[in-house]
């Protein structure tokens, strides 16, 4: 877990899935993404990078305003 601002969460990877949760304890306000990854998210090792994080920010800032860092483009 880590804190961002705010908000409690938590980012996880594994087998081409990827997801974030967090809870803003101020506003009693979960939010939770789950993602998975095509065949062209891979680099040619294997790697890919977690992408919930930005749509987590997205849908924290829309619910609770200005509470977390913008997502990067």
């Amino acid at each position: 877990m880590r804190n961002l601002g705010p908000w409690i969460t938590q980012t996880k990877s594994f087998a081409g899935c990827g997801g974030t949760v967090g809870y803003l304890p101020s506003k009693k306000l979960t939010v939770a993404v789950a993602i998975s990854y095509g065949a062209k998210a891979f680099d040619n090792e294997g790697n890919y990078k977690n992408v919930s994080d930005k749509i987590f920010a997205s849908l924290g800032n829309a619910l609770a305003p200005d509470t977390l860092s913008k997502p990067e483009p």
